[in-house]
C-alpha cells in the first residue's frame, strides 16, 4: 500500500492514510488501456483541468492500422465533481424535503393532501393554509412556504455543509454505486482524489498516439486536428502532451465493469407498490 498525508479542509497535514496502489509506478511511455492523459476535454466541466482514462482495448492500441481512433473517460478533481454533482443532488434532497414538509403541513389541518402537486403557486398554498391554520402556526407555515418558493440561501448552505445529509452520498461514491461516476485515488500520491466519467465517452485520432507517447509541445495544432480530436485548446494547464500514468489491473478492468453497465443495462417495470404485503403473507405461511 501506498501512504499519504490526509489533509483537512484548510489543507493543512491532519493524518497518515493508506491509498490503494492504484498506479504503475515510473515514467508511462506507451498509451495503453488505463493510461491517464492530459489536455482532455468534457461537456459538463469546461472550466477546469481534465485528464483521460483510456478505454480502448489493448490489443487495439498495441497493432498500428487496427484502428483509426482511441477512446477516453474524462477525468476531473473531486472538488469539481462535489461543486457540479454532489451539490445538486443535495439541493434536490433539501427541494423534497420541505415539500414533504409543507404538505404534511396542510394535510394535518385538513387543507389536502400533496397539495404542492396540484398547486405549485405560492399564494394559492399561503391562502389555503390561512382558511385552517391559527395564527401562530400559520405565521411558520408563511415561513416554510417561502423558504420553499423563494428560496432562502442560509438554510441552504446549512443544509449543504451537514454530513449527515451527505453520508450516504459519499457512501454511494467510494462503492462506486453511483453508475455514471467512478471514484479514485489520485495519481499524484497526495491524498487527493478524482471521479472518473463514466457517461461522457471522447474520441480521440490514432494519430495523436505518438504526441502522447513522445511528449510533443503544445501549439502546432491546426484547425482539423481540433476537429478530429476531443482535446482541450486552453493553454492554461498544460504545454505538452503526457500520459501522467496508467491505472493497472485489476483496477481498470472495474472500471471497464463500471463503464459497460452504464450501457449494457436494460429497464424493466418495476413490481406494484403492494409487492412486499404479497411476499409477506406467503413468508408467514412458510415459516409460521
Amino acid at each position: 500500500m501506498k501512504i499519504s498525508w490526509g489533509r483537512n479542509i484548510k489543507g493543512t497535514e491532519k493524518e497518515i492514510f493508506k491509498m490503494r496502489d492504484v498506479y504503475d509506478s515510473g515514467i508511462i511511455t506507451e498509451l495503453t488501456q488505463g493510461a491517464i492523459i492530459n489536455n482532455c476535454i468534457s461537456e459538463e466541466y469546461g472550466n477546469c483541468e481534465v485528464w483521460g482514462c483510456v478505454i480502448t482495448p489493448r490489443c487495439d492500441l498495441a497493432n498500428d492500422g487496427k484502428v483509426s481512433t482511441f477512446h477516453y473517460l474524462p477525468v476531473i478533481d473531486f472538488e469539481y465533481w462535489v461543486d457540479k454533482v454532489m451539490r445538486q443532488m443535495l439541493l434536490r434532497d433539501y427541494r423534497s424535503r420541505l415539500k414533504e414538509k409543507v404538505n404534511n403541513m396542510l394535510m394535518n389541518v385538513g387543507a389536502g393532501k400533496n397539495l404542492l402537486s396540484v398547486f405549485d403557486s405560492k399564494d394559492v398554498i399561503l391562502k389555503a393554509a390561512h382558511a385552517k391554520m391559527k395564527t401562530k402556526q400559520y405565521l411558520d407555515f408563511e415561513k416554510l412556504c417561502r423558504e420553499y418558493f423563494d428560496g432562502d440561501e442560509l438554510s441552504e448552505k446549512d443544509y449543504l455543509c451537514k454530513k449527515d445529509n451527505y453520508v450516504n452520498i459519499l457512501k454511494d461514491l467510494t462503492s462506486n454505486s453511483i453508475h455514471g461516476c467512478y471514484l479514485i485515488e489520485s495519481w499524484n500520491n497526495s491524498g487527493d482524489f478524482k471521479v472518473i466519467l463514466l457517461r461522457d465517452v471522447r474520441r480521440m485520432s490514432i494519430h495523436s498516439k505518438e504526441k502522447y507517447e513522445n511528449w510533443v509541445d503544445r501549439g502546432f495544432e491546426d484547425e482539423w486536428f481540433y476537429r478530429r480530436n476531443d482535446v482541450s485548446d486552453n493553454q492554461k494547464y498544460r504545454n505538452h502532451y503526457k500520459i501522467v500514468s496508467c491505472i493497472k489491473p485489476p483496477f481498470i478492468e472495474n472500471i471497464m465493469q463500471a463503464f459497460s453497465y452504464n450501457f449494457t443495462r436494460v429497464g424493466i417495470p418495476s413490481f406494484e407498490a403492494d409487492v412486499t404485503e404479497k411476499l409477506s403473507e406467503t413468508i408467514k405461511t412458510v415459516l409460521s
